[in-house]
């Protein structure tokens, strides 16, 4: 895990990622997804804020669009939920595929 993070977290890996997302709207794409679905965030996420981003859609704009979309958010953890705030990520993440174990 530290390996993935450090190569990840490179001044080039960042630069690509954001330049690869520059002008990225997928908006149009979310009312399209018909399964259940789960929108895990920070609270303290810079990245992909809950409000409205500089594209024009948070993660919360994400979720109340979904058609079934539920949200669950990690208190104290950025945008790497899975790493800063694994045992509350894998919990709901768990709790979410329980309650929706054979749908879609």
């Amino acid at each position: 895990i530290q390996q993935i993070l450090r190569d990840s977290n490179e001044a080039r890996v960042m630069t690509q990622a954001c330049e690869a997302m520059i002008g990225m709207d997928l908006r149009e794409w979310v009312p399209k997804i018909t399964s259940p679905a789960l929108v895990v965030g920070g609270d303290e996420d810079v990245m992909t804020p809950w409000d409205q981003g500089p594209a024009g859609a948070g993660q919360q704009w994400i979720a109340d669009h979904l058609p079934d979309g539920e949200v669950a958010v990690i208190k104290g953890s950025n945008h790497s939920t899975i790493f800063d705030g694994a045992e509350a990520h894998c919990r709901v993440v768990a709790d979410f595929f329980r309650r929706h174990a054979g749908a879609g």
